[in-house]
């Protein structure tokens, strides 16, 4: 097939590494000019991209990043031979809006923690709220962020600073939701869905803080592994009843038409697992890690689900092997941070995969730091620990200047 990836990052990178080993020709739309299949047109400029595809032939578009989805990309192309693998804009709010998502979940039992929504901003009842739960909450913006509106809190102290750094970045309209803390570990269940028939991935592992040891600032994502040792028949067995099944029979009941890849974050709490989010799309760095893994063609898959043909398969199949992820980003990231470094990379000793985010070319071909996140380094071995080691290794033959990660990936908290 002729298909065209449209997005910025190491995960539209990974998408289009993975159509290209199954024998279609592949166009990675992102306004870059790093590989011989880039394709230098605005992400969010619909026009030039239909008027691209329809050069090329292009028959499927394969959306990588939310914000476009939510945009109307799908509903754009929904008049032309080109399909659009991604939810239409009216279904969309599964990510772009966490107060319609609690609602969702609520009404349809899907298990999440509690919590409380603003939709409009009541500063002093917020605060109130605060001290009645100690500062031990979660505040999430409502909207799209990055990756970056969820602001965790141990105290008071910390609680009213966070409130004060949304109030800062977002202003007077600021809608959010007051959740509870909950305590556990995360994982990403990524699947792909026509609304009625679902097939989940192998679970992952993000590490969403910006320092070791899930400290720091929430990011985009500093790092993934799949699969997860403590994941076992029993907990996946319980996330599929109290939190995926109950999502699809939503969409029945709420006759929502979802057609896309649809992920779900997750916290296994010793009172099982809850539901922390929804995204429409799959996630970044996760899929950096899940679609090298994945045995099941992706092309099939897509062409399966388009034509609501999903239940055709059984399970989608992967490797046995672990698979790594690490981010190498700019120090700063996820606040300010410097770009236009030079990214030297030793390939004689480079024993994995790069998969390019932030990154361009000058005039003399060097390649430039261009972004918060700038790479991602994946590879996969049989054993954990050895594993670890060859992806720490192969971070020490790629340099710049500003080069930060973390050293714990890989790691269980």
């Amino acid at each position: 097939m002729n298909i065209a990836v449209i997005g910025k990052g190491a995960r539209e990178d990974a998408i289009a590494q993975k159509l290209l080993n199954e024998g279609n020709k592949v166009y990675l739309i992102n306004e870059s000019n790093i590989k011989n299949n880039n394709v230098n047109i605005k992400v969010d400029d619909f026009f030039k991209i239909k008027e691209f595809c329809n050069h090329k032939n292009i028959e499927l578009i394969i959306v990588g990043p939310e914000d476009l989805l939510v945009k109307g990309i799908t509903d754009y192309f929904n008049n032309t031979n080109i399909k659009v693998f991604g939810p239409k804009q009216d279904y969309t709010f599964l990510e772009s809006s966490k107060i319609k998502a609690k609602y969702f979940m609520k009404k349809n039992e899907v298990q999440t923690a509690p919590y409380i929504a603003f939709e409009k901003f009541e500063e002093n009842k917020i605060k109130q709220i605060i001290n009645e739960k100690k500062g031990n909450l979660v505040l999430k913006y409502d909207g799209l962020a990055a990756g970056k509106g969820v602001l965790i809190s141990n105290n008071i102290k910390d609680a009213l600073n966070n409130l004060e750094v949304l109030k800062t970045k977002y202003g007077k309209n600021l809608k959010l939701i007051i959740e509870d803390r909950l305590i556990g570990s995360e994982l990403s269940i990524m699947s792909i869905t026509d609304g009625k028939n679902i097939k989940i991935f192998q679970a992952s592992q993000d590490y969403k803080l910006s320092h070791n040891f899930n400290k720091g600032l929430n990011t985009g994502g500093m790092g993934a592994i799949t699969p997860v040792d403590f994941i076992t028949d029993n907990i996946l067995s319980e996330i599929k009843k109290k939190i995926i099944m109950p999502t699809i029979n939503g969409f029945k009941k709420e006759n929502i038409h979802y057609l896309g890849f649809l992920y779900f974050g997750i916290i296994l709490t010793k009172e099982g697992p809850f539901l922390l989010e929804y995204n429409i799309r799959l996630g970044d760095p996760e899929t950096q890690v899940l679609l090298p893994a994945m045995k099941t063609n992706l092309t099939n898959l897509i062409n399966l689900t388009l034509d609501k043909n999903l239940d055709k398969i059984e399970e989608i199949e992967f490797n046995s092997q672990y698979y790594m992820s690490l981010v190498l980003a700019s120090k700063g990231y996820p606040l300010d941070y410097a770009t236009n470094k030079i990214i030297k990379i030793n390939k004689k000793d480079l024993n994995c995969n790069i998969f390019y985010a932030g990154v361009k070319k000058d005039e003399n071909n060097n390649l430039l730091t261009n972004g918060g996140r700038v790479l991602n380094i994946v590879s996969s071995d049989n054993n954990l620990e050895r594993l670890k080691n060859t992806v720490y290794k192969c971070a020490e033959n790629i340099d710049f200047e500003t080069k930060y990660y973390r050293d714990d990936i890989g790691t269980i908290y």
